[in-house]
């Protein structure tokens, strides 16, 4: 409200000060008056909006980080058992055909 008044009042003083007696306005002046005062008070609306879906997009990326950082470990503990399980894979492939051969040598 205040940037819209300091706005109207820059316009306005030069014709007020150049003619106390009478107030010269033209419709230019008139019409760049009212567009100011439109933009204002649309930017007044659109602030709280703009400001509340900033505050919805911060939660939203705070809530895949965490679901993120939960996929990372999940991963890692994935990584470490199929590790594992590939050398008891091998493990038990290596004995399997040492009891094979054990077998056919009896």
């Amino acid at each position: 409200m205040r940037k819209g008044i300091l706005s109207l009042t820059m316009i306005l003083l030069p014709t007020c000060c150049f003619s106390q007696s009478t107030l010269n306005v033209t419709k230019e002046q008139i019409k760049t008056a009212n567009l100011i005062f439109i933009e204002h008070e649309s930017m007044q609306q659109q602030i709280p909006l703009l400001e509340n879906k900033i505050t919805n997009l911060e939660l939203i990326n705070k809530s895949w980080e965490r679901t993120d950082s939960i996929r990372i470990i999940n991963e890692e503990v994935l990584t470490k058992k199929n590790k594992k399980l590939s050398k008891q894979t091998k493990l038990l492939s290596a004995v399997a055909i040492l009891a094979i051969i054990w077998s056919v040598i009896k």
